[in-house]
């Protein structure tokens, strides 16, 4: 079997989305999965226990290859299916094992993370929440210099952390629905965006974004 971590997150990403959006791309896995990363990250998780690594395309896209083999491994087995268009839909045995591995208690923790990132995509279009991520601090860097590169280095992270804990002042960091500071902080990526190069540190007032 591929990453354990990588395996759940993908099926759970793909459940949480496929009532939302209808069909779900891999594209939008691999930024789905990055987000519930940095949601564990404003938790005070640390990233290196986040389970798998992540990278940036040239086209700004958030990429781990284990989530990628994790997708092709639940394609494999059927627990995914692909339509003719390559969008992905989770079958009914999927939705057995998803209910068996959240059963055991281990993902618990992850499944809010991604829950939360999920719910972001009720308040933006998943293009809007790839526009946004490309501005962050760690993305943002990769992108000047024009090269594919791993995300979440310990510069990266310091450079979240100047936001997250603006943002932390505003919404909280123990907030009970993670949706919240998600699409707080999207959108501030996205305000500062249209004013020029995004700061380092997120706004005081960023909780009434």
């Amino acid at each position: 079997m591929s990453n354990h971590d990588a395996y759940f997150d993908a099926l759970s990403i793909c459940d949480r989305l496929q009532p939302i959006l209808g069909q779900v791309a891999t594209s939008e896995v691999h930024l789905i999965a990055y987000l519930s990363c940095l949601l564990a990250l404003y938790r005070g998780r640390a990233v290196g226990n986040w389970g798998y690594k992540f990278a940036v395309t040239k086209e700004g896209y958030p990429y781990s290859p284990d989530v990628q083999a994790a997708v092709d491994t639940l394609l494999h087995q059927g627990v995914l299916v692909a339509d003719a268009d390559s969008f992905l839909m989770v079958t009914r045995s999927g939705t057995e094992e998803l209910a068996l591995l959240r059963s055991l208690g281990a993902f618990r923790e992850r499944d809010e993370y991604i829950n939360g990132a999920c719910g972001s995509t009720l308040a933006l279009p998943t293009g809007t929440i790839r526009d946004a991520v490309a501005h962050a601090p760690d993305v943002r860097g990769a992108l000047r210099m024009g090269q594919t590169r791993l995300l979440l280095t310990q510069s990266g992270q310091n450079l979240l952390y100047d936001q997250f804990a603006a943002l932390s002042q505003a919404v909280g960091i123990d907030v009970a629905d993670l949706m919240v500071p998600a699409v707080v902080w999207l959108i501030y990526l996205l305000e500062a965006s249209a004013d020029g190069p995004a700061p380092t540190h997120a706004p005081a007032h960023a909780g009434e974004a």
